[in-house]
């Protein structure tokens, strides 16, 4: 990737097998792909009548590949 504040995030993930898309990742991704995990990466810690959120920023835009 050229621009070094851009990254590829592989996220897929099944709430039932919550395991699985860190096995498909392993299994095979786009070149220089992260893996981001859905409850350890992407959402927040759980809170009483709010739920989750977004744990992540979404980094500044004119990121190229």
């Amino acid at each position: 990737m050229a621009d070094p504040r851009c990254a590829i995030l592989d996220c897929r993930f099944d709430l039932a097998q919550p395991e699985w898309g860190a096995r498909e990742y392993a299994a095979g991704h786009i070149p220089h792909a992260l893996y981001a995990d859905l409850d350890r990466d992407l959402a927040g810690a759980v809170h009483a009548g709010t739920g989750r959120s977004s744990a992540f920023r979404i980094l500044p835009s004119g990121c190229e590949p």
